[in-house]
This record gives structure tokens, sequence and C-alpha cells, in this order.
């Protein structure tokens, strides 16, 4: 895993039990959190990882442009997903 400053959260470490990983909040503060905090965090890394990838590109002809636009829609429809559960899990 790459330490970009530019990254907001950022896992750090992974463990066993409800409080199963550790994240990096902004470069300076770190929490332990739940699997699925710890999974939307990884998920959110990579987006922002696709889409640095994604601006290299010229135009979304080039080799590669068209794969990353939609590992970038799936990654987003992911977070999206998960945070339809978590808020569902919050409200029960």
């Amino acid at each position: 895993m790459k330490n970009d400053p530019s990254t907001i959260i950022r896992l750090i470490e992974r463990r066993r039990g409800p409080k199963a990983a550790v994240i990096a909040i902004g470069g300076r503060r770190e929490a332990y959190v739940g699997e699925a905090t710890a999974l939307r965090a990884r998920l959110a890394q990579r987006l922002d990882e696709l889409q640095r990838e994604l601006a290299t590109y010229a135009t979304f002809d080039d080799p590669g442009a068209g794969e990353a636009a939609d590992r970038i829609a799936a990654v987003a429809l992911a977070i999206e997903e998960l945070d339809a559960i978590l808020r569902e899990e919050a409200s029960a």
C-alpha cells in the first residue's frame, strides 16, 4: 500500500474482532474501526488510485482508459452499496 500524503483515510492494520482494523485519518490520527469501515476506506483509496490513473490518459480512446473508467464505476457503486448497508444498520 502506498503512503500517499494526499490520501485522507488509509488502512494500516487488520485484526480480528469487532474493532478489526486500524486506519489513519488524515495522516495524523489513528482509529480502530470495524470491518465495514475498513472496507470502505480501502475502496475509497482504490477509487482515488483509479481516478489518478484515468487522469494520465489524454482521451477515453487511449488503450486502458475505458477499463480504468469501468473500474471507477464499479468501485464507486460498491462504495454506494456499502454506504446504504451501513445506513440501514445504523437506523435499525
